[in-house]
């Protein structure tokens, strides 16, 4: 691997750029019209980071190929860069490792001139925006949230070494509602110029005491970081939550990103590095945004497929009204999930406490259940953990609305132990994870009669039958219904699919004439569990 990169780098530096236009967002379009002076321009590479070669491989091991990608693919536009601004057109140059992706201040002409660089896709206007919208909740005392997705019952998984990074607007170190050194303040950092990393808004201490506190959060064992992009009049630009993430992703086991802007259909850096901190296997939980009710409100990071994208519910389980709804401007079905959102109560700068609404408030529920799942089985990779989340959810099932339903302490946990139980290693790619499990039958004189169990620990597809035996005539059926009937060849797998939801299934099969006579066969079926 190091010398494949070698060789990318020697390329990048020996190669001669061809020139074509690139996108200039219409946003940047509009200030370079209107506005005098350097504009905040993210440079988005046509390249985008490819980890698909370290599947499998650990974390830092991961950050490291797509640091050196980066490091490799931004080489002729930081040369561009450099030359700009020693004509005194571009400053401020901020490079991500994570996204492939390059932050400047720039002169419209500079921009004029990056626009006709090949390796560019688009030059994007980089506003400081708000992206948090917190609505106020009725002051409730009752943690209604935690007793509703069951948290207590978490067979004393609680989040024990597991290290959850709330991206936000920092969080209040010493609030006396933490646990001693359940903030990790060493390790909290700001992103935003002027201000340390205690927040001065709230909603970043709310969400952080959400995730782990101990009367208020669902993973009290987790410990936390405070990572600052946004101010204290909760408002930020894709630089800095993109810095954030990064460092997230290289500091933390689980990121929990309570905020959003437009999603403009093109890629920031935020979204890539969300991307790419999913595959270095980090599991990120988002918020679904407070643009509901319509369609197509999904905020931008949480449009990204592979993120956990939350929505809100109010107590009795139905969906929040401001809770943003699917589909993506991609097209994507969003939310993923649900958790409580509407009168959440939790801890508050100033040593305080408050009641308040939003996915960002639901959001903190599933990153803290993230913490408890991977305090059970540190293995699980993010796919695994949000197929595990979106197979025992409970409530409402809907489409772009609720997504698979409201998350659920207990019916995850229990997923987790039986993939735990089964053997089942989900450090590798989940998109073909497979379950083989054996059947053993009897056959007497020739022929067979079975009734057989196999534990799904959620809905899975069962997807082959193989036996060791061949016969002229067999009939299987699961849970009563037939899956094959016919001829069977030894070892030949017979493909099925047929799904199944968590829990026992009966497996039943006949077959006369078989190729052995007397004694056991064996029967495997493939499961897949995503």
């Amino acid at each position: 691997m190091q010398k494949f990169l070698s060789i990318l780098l020697v390329l990048a530096v020996c190669a001669t750029p061809m020139f074509a236009d690139a996108i200039i967002g219409q946003d940047l379009q509009n200030a370079m019209n209107t506005e005098r002076g350097d504009l905040q321009v993210i440079v988005t590479l046509k390249k985008d980071a490819n980890v698909e070669a370290t599947r499998g491989a650990n974390k830092a091991q991961v950050l490291d190929v797509l640091a050196q990608q980066c490091e490799a693919d931004q080489h002729f536009v930081k040369g561009l860069c450099a030359k700009l601004q020693s004509e005194g057109t571009v400053s401020e140059i901020v490079q991500f490792d994570m996204s492939n992706c390059i932050s400047i201040k720039a002169a419209s002409s500079a921009v004029q001139e990056l626009a006709l660089h090949s390796d560019i896709y688009s030059l994007t206007l980089d506003a400081e925006q708000t992206m948090i919208d917190p609505l106020a909740g009725e002051e409730v005392r009752a943690t209604w949230g935690l007793n509703h997705i069951r948290a207590a019952q978490n067979k004393g998984h609680k989040g024990d070494g597991v290290v959850v990074a709330i991206v936000d607007t920092g969080i209040q170190t010493n609030h006396s509602g933490f646990a001693p050194g359940q903030v990790i303040k060493s390790k909290c950092k700001s992103f935003i110029s002027g201000e340390g990393i205690e927040d001065g808004n709230g909603h970043g201490t709310h969400c952080a005491g959400t995730v782990g506190s101990p009367q208020y959060g669902v993973a009290t064992g987790a410990k936390l970081i405070g990572v600052k992009v946004l101010s204290a009049s909760g408002s930020g630009s894709w630089t800095s939550v993109a810095g954030g993430v990064e460092y997230a992703a290289k500091n933390a086991d689980v990121i929990s990103m309570s905020l959003g802007g437009t999603d403009n259909g093109f890629d920031n850096p935020a979204a890539r590095a969300v991307r790419n901190a999913i595959a270095a296997g980090i599991p990120c939980a988002i918020a679904a945004g407070n643009s509901g009710a319509s369609a197509k409100t999904i905020g931008t990071p949480g449009c990204e497929k592979p993120a956990i994208t939350v929505g809100a519910i109010q107590q009795g389980g139905t969906i929040a009204r401001f809770s943003s709804r699917g589909p993506t401007q991609k097209g994507l079905q969003k939310p993923d999930i649900t958790a409580p959102g509407v009168n959440v109560m939790s801890l508050w700068i100033g040593n305080g406490t408050r009641s308040i609404s939003g996915t960002s408030m639901a959001t903190p529920h599933v990153a803290g259940l993230c913490a408890v799942l991977l305090s059970a089985n540190s293995g699980m990779n993010p796919a695994a953990i949000k197929k595990v989340l979106m197979s025992t959810a409970k409530g409402t099932k809907q489409v772009n609305v609720h997504g698979e339903g409201c998350i659920d302490v207990p019916n995850a946990l229990n997923a987790t132990m039986a993939l735990v139980e089964m053997g089942v290693n989900t450090r590798g790619n989940a998109s073909t994870m497979r379950l083989e499990k054996e059947i053993e039958v009897d056959i007497v004189d020739g022929n067979v009669n079975f009734t057989k169990d196999i534990d799904a620990p959620f809905e899975v597809t069962i997807t082959g039958l193989k036996a060791d035996f061949s016969c002229d005539n067999a009939v299987i059926s699961i849970d009563g219904n037939v899956v094959k009937e016919g001829a069977v060849k030894a070892n030949v797998k017979e493909k099925v699919s047929v799904k199944v939801s968590g829990g026992k299934h009966a497996i039943q099969g006949k077959a006369a004439g078989t190729s052995k006579k007397n004694g056991k066969g064996t029967i495997v079926v493939t499961i897949s569990l995503w």
